[in-house]
């Protein structure tokens, strides 16, 4: 939208305006600083006409639509998940109260596991047209036709590149490579290792990162390792907008300092739901997971174990250090992430100037910053590795023969 309605309003004007990238003019800062919130563009804002590349996760019993309005009509994707003894018109009423709200796209999630118990919420899920269905934990087979069938969008929350793998096959449109970060349910690889090789084995793919995303600097290094975008759950949850849960649920997330939670699986064999047994959860450690901490084969032989409600947060609970609104997490975190990451194109610019001065005894280092620097490099250098490296850059190379006047 800036690239478009920009150069049809501005007039040309040699000063740069800081903060507006390579090419910016006088002109056109009003326009730069009034869609500044357009700044991040991924492949997952375009898909779906977003603002700010965030999804909230679709958190059964802990988030409902009251939080996916708002991030929703935040300029990110809102979703809810469709899970719910209420039954599909339950699912039918929340649908219509995002749209009551919001003209702007939101997601309906489902625990793939569980849909055998859901499938009427899941046909109403369909029959709401969400923007995206959201599916999580196994492989997706048939409920992924489903999907594509009704012509929306698939995303697919993965824990492993075998998961990737089968949700590829079933025609995800977007990826979300959960790491062991996030909390409540995950599986036991780390987020960077698992989203760098999603991203180096499905590069056409559009790839969410989730675990460990509640700031700023998360999201930014997600975007430099190949993510598109992040997908939130504990950041969320310590907002006025998460109704389902309690405040002293916020207090204990906010107070968090990320190593008081554990991946433990001692609540779900206690529930004996049909939890895939790659799957386990993040959860604030307590008495219960305490207890059961290396007994799991014990605990699935007892009977009658009695267990309370488990805090599921992730490590990410320490970057939160305040319960805020969900509009001003959003806004917040994808500021934040802009802000370093132009702080780290100008440091990329400097650190070439600078290798330009080296190499030729010209100044560039207080030059302004342009797209191309012309660096007249002796002849032995064209093929060179360093020359080579600059190009790879963006940086234009010429010999100093192709600077003859």
């Amino acid at each position: 939208m800036v690239d478009t309605l920009a150069p049809a309003i501005a007039k040309d004007n040699p000063i740069r305006v800081f903060g507006c990238g390579a090419g910016w003019t006088l002109g056109k800062a009003w326009v730069c600083l009034l869609l500044r919130w357009r700044m991040i563009r991924t492949r997952f804002t375009e898909m779906f006409g977003l603002r700010h590349p965030i999804m909230s996760a679709p958190m059964a019993m802990h988030s409902g639509v009251t939080l996916a309005v708002a991030v929703t009509a935040a300029g990110a994707m809102g979703s809810f998940s469709g899970h719910s003894a209420e039954g599909p018109d339950w699912v039918g009423a929340q649908a219509a109260r995002v749209r009551d709200t919001t003209a702007q796209p939101f997601a309906i999630g489902f625990i793939t596991p569980f849909l055998t118990m859901a499938e009427v919420n899941f046909r109403a899920a369909l029959d709401a047209r969400p923007a995206a269905i959201a599916l999580s934990f196994s492989d997706p087979g048939d409920w992924a036709r489903q999907v594509k069938d009704a012509g929306l969008r698939l995303i697919c929350q993965v824990q492993s590149l075998v998961d990737a793998e089968l949700a590829v096959a079933a025609g995800a449109d977007v990826l979300v490579a959960q790491g062991t970060e996030a909390g409540g349910h995950t599986g036991t690889m780390s987020l960077l290792p698992l989203l760098a090789g999603i991203a180096d084995r499905h590069p056409s793919v559009t790839l969410l990162a989730a675990g460990g995303m509640a700031s700023g600097r998360a999201l930014a290094a997600a975007l430099l390792a190949g993510a598109d975008g992040a997908w939130l759950g504990t950041a969320f949850l310590a907002t006025p907008e998460a109704v389902e849960i309690d405040e002293d649920y916020k207090a204990a997330i906010v107070a968090s300092d990320g190593g008081d939670t554990v991946f433990t699986r001692a609540y779900d064999i206690a529930s004996r739901l049909p939890w895939p047994a790659a799957v386990g959860a993040r959860v604030h450690r307590d008495a219960f997971t305490e207890e059961w901490a290396e007994r799991e084969a014990e605990l699935r032989s007892s009977d009658n174990v009695s267990f309370g409600r488990p805090v599921y947060m992730g490590q990410s609970a320490a970057f939160v250090d305040a319960v805020r609104p969900a509009e001003d997490l959003v806004r917040r975190l994808s500021g934040e992430a802009e802000r370093l990451i132009e702080l780290q194109r100008q440091r990329i610019d400097e650190r070439l100037q600078l290798a330009a001065t080296c190499l030729t005894g010209i100044d560039y280092t207080h030059s302004a910053h342009h797209p191309h620097l012309w660096l007249p490099l002796p002849e032995p250098w064209r093929a060179g590795q360093f020359a080579t490296a600059l190009r790879q850059a963006g940086v234009l190379v010429r010999t100093a023969d192709q600077f003859a006047v």
